[in-house]
Protein backbone atom coordinates (compact mmCIF):
# COMPACT_ATOMS: atom_id res chain seq x y z
CA UNK A 1 0.00 0.00 0.00
CA UNK A 2 1.27 3.31 -1.18
CA UNK A 3 0.10 5.62 1.95
CA UNK A 4 -0.20 4.61 6.04
CA UNK A 5 -3.05 7.24 7.92
CA UNK A 6 -2.43 7.01 12.28
CA UNK A 7 -3.48 9.03 14.80
CA UNK A 8 -1.38 9.80 17.66
CA UNK A 9 -2.17 10.05 21.84
CA UNK A 10 -0.74 13.03 23.71
CA UNK A 11 2.50 11.55 25.68
CA UNK A 12 1.65 10.06 29.13
CA UNK A 13 2.99 8.24 31.70
CA UNK A 14 4.23 4.70 31.28
CA UNK A 15 0.87 2.67 30.54
CA UNK A 16 -0.61 -0.35 28.99
CA UNK A 17 -1.28 -0.07 24.97
CA UNK A 18 -4.93 -0.36 26.10
CA UNK A 19 -5.36 2.31 27.87
CA UNK A 20 -2.98 5.02 25.94
CA UNK A 21 -4.97 4.45 23.15
CA UNK A 22 -8.59 4.99 24.83
CA UNK A 23 -6.79 8.40 25.09
CA UNK A 24 -7.13 9.52 21.35
CA UNK A 25 -10.00 11.56 21.04
CA UNK A 26 -12.19 11.18 18.39
CA UNK A 27 -11.22 14.57 16.63
CA UNK A 28 -7.68 13.55 16.78
CA UNK A 29 -5.33 14.84 14.25
CA UNK A 30 -4.70 12.23 11.37
CA UNK A 31 -1.02 11.55 10.06
CA UNK A 32 -0.77 10.51 6.36
CA UNK A 33 3.00 8.67 5.70
CA UNK A 34 3.51 8.05 1.56
CA UNK A 35 5.69 5.23 0.54
CA UNK A 36 8.34 7.17 -1.66
CA UNK A 37 9.28 4.29 -3.44
CA UNK A 38 5.97 2.28 -4.09
CA UNK A 39 4.80 0.85 -7.00
CA UNK A 40 2.73 2.59 -9.44
CA UNK A 41 -0.89 1.20 -9.72
CA UNK A 42 -3.69 1.35 -12.57
CA UNK A 43 -5.57 5.06 -11.77
CA UNK A 44 -9.37 3.73 -10.83
CA UNK A 45 -10.98 5.26 -13.86
CA UNK A 46 -13.05 2.80 -16.10
CA UNK A 47 -13.90 4.10 -19.46
CA UNK A 48 -11.23 6.04 -20.21
CA UNK A 49 -9.25 8.26 -20.61
CA UNK A 50 -9.30 10.80 -22.79
CA UNK A 51 -11.38 12.77 -20.81
CA UNK A 52 -12.88 16.17 -20.81
CA UNK A 53 -13.17 17.99 -17.53
CA UNK A 54 -14.28 20.73 -15.69
CA UNK A 55 -12.53 22.21 -12.51
CA UNK A 56 -12.80 24.43 -9.30
CA UNK A 57 -10.20 25.99 -7.17
CA UNK A 58 -11.58 24.72 -3.63
CA UNK A 59 -15.12 25.94 -2.03
CA UNK A 60 -17.03 28.70 -3.36
CA UNK A 61 -15.44 29.13 -6.42
CA UNK A 62 -16.66 29.14 -9.51
CA UNK A 63 -16.14 26.25 -12.30
CA UNK A 64 -13.87 26.40 -15.18
CA UNK A 65 -16.21 25.46 -18.00
CA UNK A 66 -15.10 26.80 -21.46
CA UNK A 67 -12.99 26.15 -22.94
CA UNK A 68 -13.29 22.18 -21.40
CA UNK A 69 -9.74 21.22 -19.77
CA UNK A 70 -8.33 17.83 -21.13
CA UNK A 71 -7.01 14.54 -19.73
CA UNK A 72 -4.82 12.44 -21.92
CA UNK A 73 -3.72 8.62 -21.58
CA UNK A 74 -0.50 7.77 -20.97
CA UNK A 75 1.52 4.37 -22.89
CA UNK A 76 1.17 3.13 -18.77
CA UNK A 77 -2.01 2.76 -17.29
CA UNK A 78 -1.03 4.28 -13.93
CA UNK A 79 -0.41 7.33 -15.55
CA UNK A 80 -2.59 10.84 -16.82
CA UNK A 81 -1.91 13.75 -18.44
CA UNK A 82 -4.11 16.60 -17.00
CA UNK A 83 -4.14 20.19 -19.47
CA UNK A 84 -5.98 22.51 -17.38
CA UNK A 85 -7.30 25.43 -19.42
CA UNK A 86 -7.94 29.39 -18.38
CA UNK A 87 -11.02 30.25 -18.45
CA UNK A 88 -11.58 34.27 -18.81
CA UNK A 89 -14.24 34.68 -16.80
CA UNK A 90 -13.08 32.58 -13.77
CA UNK A 91 -10.46 34.93 -11.36
CA UNK A 92 -7.68 32.44 -10.79
CA UNK A 93 -7.48 29.40 -13.58
CA UNK A 94 -4.85 29.21 -15.78
CA UNK A 95 -3.27 27.33 -18.68
CA UNK A 96 -0.76 24.03 -16.83
CA UNK A 97 0.06 20.88 -17.52
CA UNK A 98 0.19 18.36 -14.52
CA UNK A 99 1.03 14.62 -14.74
CA UNK A 100 -0.60 12.35 -12.25
CA UNK A 101 0.62 8.69 -11.51
CA UNK A 102 -1.48 6.73 -9.84
CA UNK A 103 0.08 4.97 -6.75
CA UNK A 104 -3.01 3.21 -5.03
CA UNK A 105 -6.70 2.91 -4.04
CA UNK A 106 -8.93 2.00 -1.60
CA UNK A 107 -12.28 2.34 -0.30
CA UNK A 108 -13.38 3.52 3.68
CA UNK A 109 -17.37 2.80 4.06
CA UNK A 110 -18.86 4.53 0.49
CA UNK A 111 -16.15 6.94 0.27
CA UNK A 112 -13.39 6.10 -2.51
CA UNK A 113 -9.95 7.17 -2.06
CA UNK A 114 -6.46 6.90 -4.34
CA UNK A 115 -3.74 8.68 -3.84
CA UNK A 116 -1.09 10.15 -6.33
CA UNK A 117 1.97 11.95 -7.43
CA UNK A 118 1.45 14.78 -9.23
CA UNK A 119 4.63 16.55 -11.54
CA UNK A 120 4.08 19.76 -12.48
CA UNK A 121 6.29 23.44 -12.83
CA UNK A 122 5.85 24.10 -9.04
CA UNK A 123 6.53 20.65 -7.89
CA UNK A 124 9.68 20.79 -5.95
CA UNK A 125 9.19 18.34 -2.93
CA UNK A 126 7.52 15.61 -1.80
CA UNK A 127 5.11 17.64 0.00
CA UNK A 128 4.19 19.38 -3.51
CA UNK A 129 3.92 16.15 -4.81
CA UNK A 130 2.07 13.85 -2.81
CA UNK A 131 -1.78 14.28 -2.53
CA UNK A 132 -5.03 12.00 -1.34
CA UNK A 133 -8.20 12.38 -4.20
CA UNK A 134 -11.83 11.19 -3.40
CA UNK A 135 -13.51 9.83 -5.98
CA UNK A 136 -16.79 8.86 -7.40
CA UNK A 137 -18.42 7.52 -10.41
CA UNK A 138 -21.13 8.53 -12.38
CA UNK A 139 -23.31 7.46 -15.19
CA UNK A 140 -24.81 9.27 -17.56
CA UNK A 141 -26.85 8.66 -21.13
CA UNK A 142 -25.90 5.94 -22.92
CA UNK A 143 -22.57 4.93 -22.64
CA UNK A 144 -21.17 7.90 -21.27
CA UNK A 145 -18.96 7.75 -18.33
CA UNK A 146 -18.19 10.68 -15.52
CA UNK A 147 -16.21 10.94 -12.56
CA UNK A 148 -16.70 13.26 -9.54
CA UNK A 149 -12.96 14.18 -8.06
CA UNK A 150 -11.95 16.01 -5.14
CA UNK A 151 -8.24 16.58 -4.69
CA UNK A 152 -6.72 17.70 -0.78
CA UNK A 153 -4.19 20.79 -0.13
CA UNK A 154 -1.51 19.08 0.71
CA UNK A 155 0.25 15.73 1.49
CA UNK A 156 -2.40 14.29 3.59
CA UNK A 157 -5.82 12.82 3.43
CA UNK A 158 -6.84 14.91 6.42
CA UNK A 159 -10.66 16.28 6.01
CA UNK A 160 -11.11 15.14 2.43
CA UNK A 161 -14.27 13.54 3.04
CA UNK A 162 -16.07 13.61 -0.29
CA UNK A 163 -15.79 13.62 -3.87
CA UNK A 164 -17.40 17.39 -4.11
CA UNK A 165 -15.51 18.73 -1.54
CA UNK A 166 -11.71 19.70 -1.59
CA UNK A 167 -8.65 21.97 -2.45
CA UNK A 168 -9.37 21.21 -6.29
CA UNK A 169 -12.73 19.72 -7.28
CA UNK A 170 -13.02 18.44 -11.03
CA UNK A 171 -15.60 16.68 -13.43
CA UNK A 172 -14.58 14.31 -15.66
CA UNK A 173 -16.30 13.33 -18.62
CA UNK A 174 -15.37 10.33 -20.51
CA UNK A 175 -15.37 11.85 -24.57
CA UNK A 176 -14.92 8.13 -26.35
CA UNK A 177 -12.08 9.02 -28.03
CA UNK A 178 -13.91 11.78 -29.73
CA UNK A 179 -11.86 13.80 -32.10
CA UNK A 180 -14.48 15.55 -34.16
CA UNK A 181 -14.57 14.07 -37.73
CA UNK A 182 -11.45 12.73 -37.57
CA UNK A 183 -12.86 9.47 -35.28
CA UNK A 184 -13.51 6.96 -37.79
CA UNK A 185 -11.04 4.22 -37.95
CA UNK A 186 -9.78 2.93 -40.71
CA UNK A 187 -8.30 -0.69 -41.18
CA UNK A 188 -4.45 -1.31 -41.94
CA UNK A 189 -4.17 -3.45 -45.59
CA UNK A 190 -4.22 -6.90 -45.25
CA UNK A 191 -0.78 -7.00 -45.96
CA UNK A 192 0.13 -5.62 -43.12
CA UNK A 193 -2.53 -7.43 -40.28
CA UNK A 194 -1.10 -10.85 -42.45
CA UNK A 195 1.99 -10.85 -40.21
CA UNK A 196 1.26 -10.15 -36.54
CA UNK A 197 4.65 -8.54 -36.49
CA UNK A 198 7.31 -6.49 -38.15
CA UNK A 199 11.09 -6.18 -37.57
CA UNK A 200 13.65 -3.29 -38.57
CA UNK A 201 16.65 -4.41 -40.02
CA UNK A 202 19.00 -3.77 -37.02
CA UNK A 203 15.79 -4.99 -34.96
CA UNK A 204 15.55 -1.93 -33.44
CA UNK A 205 12.18 -1.27 -34.37
CA UNK A 206 9.15 -4.25 -33.56
CA UNK A 207 6.05 -3.23 -34.80
CA UNK A 208 2.61 -5.20 -33.46
CA UNK A 209 -0.26 -5.27 -35.28
CA UNK A 210 -3.86 -5.36 -33.03
CA UNK A 211 -6.66 -7.97 -33.65
CA UNK A 212 -8.81 -5.30 -34.03
CA UNK A 213 -7.17 -3.90 -37.08
CA UNK A 214 -6.41 -0.43 -35.97
CA UNK A 215 -3.82 -0.35 -33.61
CA UNK A 216 -0.35 -0.62 -34.12
CA UNK A 217 2.47 -0.66 -31.03
CA UNK A 218 5.83 0.04 -31.83
CA UNK A 219 8.29 -1.40 -29.04
CA UNK A 220 10.98 0.67 -28.56
CA UNK A 221 13.24 1.91 -25.42
CA UNK A 222 10.03 4.42 -25.26
CA UNK A 223 6.62 2.96 -26.31
CA UNK A 224 4.63 4.38 -28.96
CA UNK A 225 1.30 3.56 -29.30
CA UNK A 226 -0.79 4.31 -32.50
CA UNK A 227 -4.49 3.83 -31.43
CA UNK A 228 -6.66 5.99 -34.14
CA UNK A 229 -6.16 6.56 -38.01
CA UNK A 230 -7.97 8.02 -40.36
CA UNK A 231 -7.21 6.74 -43.59
CA UNK A 232 -6.51 9.39 -46.82
CA UNK A 233 -7.20 8.89 -50.10
CA UNK A 234 -5.30 5.62 -51.33
CA UNK A 235 -2.65 6.33 -54.87
CA UNK A 236 -2.26 2.57 -56.42
CA UNK A 237 0.68 -0.08 -56.28
CA UNK A 238 -0.01 -1.28 -52.46
CA UNK A 239 0.64 2.03 -50.56
CA UNK A 240 -1.00 3.17 -47.33
CA UNK A 241 -1.67 6.50 -45.81
CA UNK A 242 -3.17 7.16 -42.54
CA UNK A 243 -3.41 9.92 -40.15
CA UNK A 244 -2.76 8.33 -36.99
CA UNK A 245 -3.03 9.39 -33.84
CA UNK A 246 0.42 8.67 -31.53
CA UNK A 247 1.03 8.36 -27.75
CA UNK A 248 4.97 8.03 -26.33
CA UNK A 249 4.95 8.52 -22.93
CA UNK A 250 2.68 11.02 -21.95
CA UNK A 251 3.18 12.73 -25.01
CA UNK A 252 0.72 12.54 -27.59
CA UNK A 253 -0.32 14.25 -31.19
CA UNK A 254 -0.91 13.07 -34.32
CA UNK A 255 1.25 12.01 -37.63
CA UNK A 256 0.66 11.19 -41.04
CA UNK A 257 1.74 7.29 -41.43
CA UNK A 258 2.92 5.82 -44.87
CA UNK A 259 3.44 1.97 -45.58
CA UNK A 260 4.53 1.30 -48.88
CA UNK A 261 4.40 -2.79 -49.59
CA UNK A 262 7.72 -4.07 -51.42
CA UNK A 263 7.28 -7.82 -50.86
CA UNK A 264 5.27 -10.31 -48.94
CA UNK A 265 7.44 -9.91 -46.10
CA UNK A 266 8.81 -6.81 -46.49
CA UNK A 267 6.93 -3.35 -46.46
CA UNK A 268 8.53 0.18 -45.33
CA UNK A 269 7.40 2.80 -43.66
CA UNK A 270 7.70 6.83 -43.45
CA UNK A 271 6.26 8.76 -40.50
CA UNK A 272 6.63 12.81 -39.98
CA UNK A 273 8.89 13.38 -37.55
CA UNK A 274 6.62 16.75 -36.32
CA UNK A 275 3.17 15.53 -34.31
CA UNK A 276 0.57 17.99 -34.96
CA UNK A 277 -1.98 18.86 -32.81
CA UNK A 278 -4.55 19.09 -35.37
CA UNK A 279 -5.38 15.62 -37.23
CA UNK A 280 -5.84 17.69 -40.33
CA UNK A 281 -2.53 19.10 -40.46
CA UNK A 282 -0.53 16.01 -39.97
CA UNK A 283 -0.13 15.38 -43.98
CA UNK A 284 0.58 18.43 -44.81
CA UNK A 285 3.54 20.51 -45.63
CA UNK A 286 5.93 21.05 -44.03
CA UNK A 287 4.89 18.20 -41.51
CA UNK A 288 4.89 15.34 -44.02
CA UNK A 289 7.32 15.76 -47.44
CA UNK A 290 7.75 12.09 -48.74
CA UNK A 291 10.78 12.61 -50.86
CA UNK A 292 12.55 14.57 -47.15
CA UNK A 293 11.86 11.08 -44.86
CA UNK A 294 13.48 8.12 -44.24
CA UNK A 295 12.08 4.78 -44.92
CA UNK A 296 12.26 2.55 -42.52
CA UNK A 297 12.61 -1.19 -44.04
CA UNK A 298 10.49 -3.48 -41.73
CA UNK A 299 10.41 -7.82 -42.43
CA UNK A 300 8.58 -10.40 -40.42
CA UNK A 301 10.90 -12.10 -37.75
CA UNK A 302 11.40 -15.29 -40.15
CA UNK A 303 11.17 -14.01 -44.29
CA UNK A 304 11.96 -16.92 -46.82
CA UNK A 305 14.81 -16.95 -49.33
CA UNK A 306 14.44 -16.40 -52.55
CA UNK A 307 16.67 -16.05 -55.62
CA UNK A 308 18.99 -13.33 -55.84
CA UNK A 309 17.90 -11.00 -58.82
CA UNK A 310 20.84 -10.23 -61.58
CA UNK A 311 23.23 -13.17 -61.15
CA UNK A 312 27.01 -12.22 -61.79
CA UNK A 313 30.35 -11.33 -60.42
CA UNK A 314 30.61 -7.58 -60.29
CA UNK A 315 33.70 -5.45 -58.50
CA UNK A 316 32.65 -3.49 -55.85
CA UNK A 317 34.28 0.75 -56.04
CA UNK A 318 34.92 1.52 -52.65
CA UNK A 319 33.33 5.33 -51.70
CA UNK A 320 36.02 7.91 -53.25
CA UNK A 321 37.35 5.21 -55.57
CA UNK A 322 40.42 4.21 -53.74
CA UNK A 323 41.10 0.70 -54.30
CA UNK A 324 43.09 -2.72 -52.11
CA UNK A 325 46.98 -1.75 -51.75
CA UNK A 326 47.69 -3.98 -55.16
CA UNK A 327 45.26 -2.12 -57.20
CA UNK A 328 42.70 -4.85 -57.19
CA UNK A 329 38.70 -4.56 -56.56
CA UNK A 330 36.72 -6.54 -53.71
CA UNK A 331 34.20 -8.63 -55.75
CA UNK A 332 30.97 -9.55 -55.06
CA UNK A 333 29.27 -12.80 -56.31
CA UNK A 334 25.49 -13.24 -57.38
CA UNK A 335 23.58 -16.70 -57.55
CA UNK A 336 27.03 -18.39 -58.63
CA UNK A 337 27.50 -21.29 -56.07
CA UNK A 338 23.74 -20.80 -54.91
CA UNK A 339 20.85 -18.69 -56.31
CA UNK A 340 19.72 -17.62 -53.20
CA UNK A 341 23.22 -16.56 -52.12
CA UNK A 342 25.72 -13.56 -52.37
CA UNK A 343 29.69 -13.55 -51.07
CA UNK A 344 31.43 -10.69 -51.34
CA UNK A 345 35.37 -11.46 -51.49
CA UNK A 346 38.47 -9.63 -50.50
CA UNK A 347 40.81 -8.19 -53.34
CA UNK A 348 43.10 -10.63 -54.49
CA UNK A 349 46.54 -9.00 -53.50
CA UNK A 350 48.93 -12.02 -53.03
CA UNK A 351 52.05 -9.85 -52.13
CA UNK A 352 50.32 -8.39 -49.07
CA UNK A 353 48.89 -10.53 -46.30
CA UNK A 354 44.81 -9.76 -45.23
CA UNK A 355 42.75 -10.62 -42.46
CA UNK A 356 40.23 -10.15 -44.91
CA UNK A 357 37.48 -12.88 -45.45
CA UNK A 358 34.89 -12.94 -48.10
CA UNK A 359 31.13 -11.98 -46.56
CA UNK A 360 27.99 -14.34 -47.52
CA UNK A 361 24.41 -13.07 -47.81
CA UNK A 362 20.95 -14.86 -48.28
CA UNK A 363 18.76 -12.39 -49.69
CA UNK A 364 15.18 -12.30 -48.39
CA UNK A 365 13.61 -10.21 -51.33
CA UNK A 366 14.17 -8.17 -54.40
CA UNK A 367 13.22 -4.70 -53.98
CA UNK A 368 12.36 -2.25 -56.72
CA UNK A 369 14.42 0.96 -56.66
CA UNK A 370 11.97 4.18 -54.94
CA UNK A 371 11.91 7.12 -56.99
CA UNK A 372 13.31 10.19 -55.35
CA UNK A 373 15.04 7.95 -53.04
CA UNK A 374 18.06 9.48 -52.08
CA UNK A 375 19.77 6.69 -49.77
CA UNK A 376 23.58 6.40 -50.33
CA UNK A 377 24.10 3.36 -52.52
CA UNK A 378 27.65 2.00 -52.70
CA UNK A 379 28.75 2.06 -57.22
CA UNK A 380 29.56 -1.48 -58.46
CA UNK A 381 30.44 -2.52 -62.30
CA UNK A 382 30.44 -5.56 -63.68
CA UNK A 383 32.83 -7.91 -64.93
CA UNK A 384 32.83 -9.22 -68.25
Amino acid sequence: MALSIFVLSYCDRRDTLANLCEKITGDAALFSMFRVAGAPAPCPFDGGPPFSFTYSRGAGAADCRVPESRAEPCTDASRLLLRYQACPDVRGTESAVEELECLGSWRDGSVRYFVGRLEHRLAHSDEDRYRCFVYERLSGPGDAVSFNVAQSGDATCSGLLSASEGSRTMRLTNTGGDRGAWTSRCEFPVWVTEQPQWLSLDHARSYRFSARNAAATPASASPTGLPDQQQLQQPPHETFFAVAHITAGCRSGYVCLALYRRDSHVIELQESETWSTAPEDACQPPNFISRQLPFFTLITPSPRRQPCPRWGVYAVVPNGGAGSPCGALPTMAVGCDQPDLMQFLPAPCPEVRSDASSSEYLPRSSLTKRPNDARDRRASKGIQ
